[in-house]
């Protein structure tokens, strides 16, 4: 009896129980016996449901207090300003979450300067055929090269309700695939041993899409670097590379090709609209996509029985990279 009571002095006012998660208040003063029947049974046994009062921290010079639930790690949570159309500096977030404030606090004690990332991040800003080779082989040289680069235009289609009640197909917007004549070649060949499912591109990693923007000499984008997919084109003539290819607006096009000529890319239909909007293009091309002929590429005019008869390009699994990995 004396024991009972001295729990019962140390509980505080407010805490209860209730049957299980979730479940209805038990009376603190009744014995467990008499609660069994309102017990749920969980991992072979009665489970029981305490609630704890939320003790409050001491009050703060402001008079404002703070309980467990603000202190939660999720209150801290802040969406990237890359996937919003708001500024860093009006939204004002990550200001007190920098790296130097993280050192201070200790918090890389542990790792700094132990792992160099260096190395790693050179050689993935290195083209693996740096425009200096070709341009010390003179102007013929590198009118050759530029004459090496093919394009593919796949034409994305929809369907919508016609007039007369029937579905019709639509083309919904056009990208161009652009490389070196190997790149693309070898990016048609990987379709179709999709399209084939002879299980060709099982032996060599899914395709890779890299959308980047704005970081020419900066992103992380050649992936033939020895540590990420190594150099794949000594010994492997006449079979399949892995598919590498960089995503880019329109109105950077130019100079992404300048700073990685010898690059497989991925033209954007239009500029300006974002992230989310060249993950979901890259999704929609790589689910199903249709080789427009040379001859029909700028006709924006195009029905349906011109299209059933275009080849299909499509990639049953992909990987969408970030340009600073």
């Amino acid at each position: 009896m004396r024991e009972k009571q001295r729990w019962q002095s140390e509980l505080p006012g407010d805490v209860r129980a209730t049957a299980g998660l979730g479940g209805p208040n038990l009376n603190l003063d009744s014995q467990l016996k008499m609660l069994r029947h309102l017990l749920p049974i969980t991992s072979s046994g009665l489970a029981v449901t305490i609630v704890w009062p939320v003790e409050l921290e001491q009050i703060h010079g402001n008079g404002a207090s703070k309980n467990a639930e603000s202190r939660s790690r999720l209150g801290r949570l802040r969406i990237s300003t890359r996937y919003a159309n708001v500024r860093r500096e009006n939204a004002g977030f990550h200001e007190s979450s920098t790296k130097q404030a993280k050192q201070d606090a200790g918090k890389y004690q542990e790792t700094d300067g132990r792992f160099s990332q260096s190395a790693y991040i050179k050689a993935m800003r290195t083209p693996s055929c740096p425009s200096a080779i070709s341009s010390s082989r003179g102007p013929q040289a590198d009118e050759m090269d530029k004459e090496q680069l093919i394009s593919r235009t796949l034409a994305v289609v929809g369907r919508k309700v016609g007039t007369s009640g029937s579905v019709e197909s639509v083309e919904l917007f056009q990208v161009v695939i652009k490389g070196p004549t190997p790149l693309v070649l070898n990016w048609e060949a990987t379709c179709e041993s999709f399209e084939r499912k002879d299980g060709t591109v099982k032996s060599i990693p899914f395709p890779v899409f890299i959308p980047t923007y704005g970081r020419a000499y900066k992103a992380h984008l050649n992936w033939n670097a020895e540590h990420v997919f190594g150099h794949f084109s000594q010994g492997r003539e006449g079979k399949l590379h892995p598919v590498v290819c960089i995503v880019v607006e329109p109105k950077q096009e130019d100079e992404y090709r300048a700073a990685w000529p010898r690059a497989l890319m991925l033209v954007l239909p239009v500029n300006g609209r974002g992230p989310g909007f060249a993950r979901w293009a890259i999704q929609k091309t790589c689910t199903k996509a249709l080789l427009r002929p040379p001859q029909s590429k700028h006709d924006r005019i195009v029905g349906s029985n011109d299209m059933a008869s275009w080849p299909v390009r499509r990639l049953s699994w992909i990987w969408i990279a970030d340009d600073g990995l």
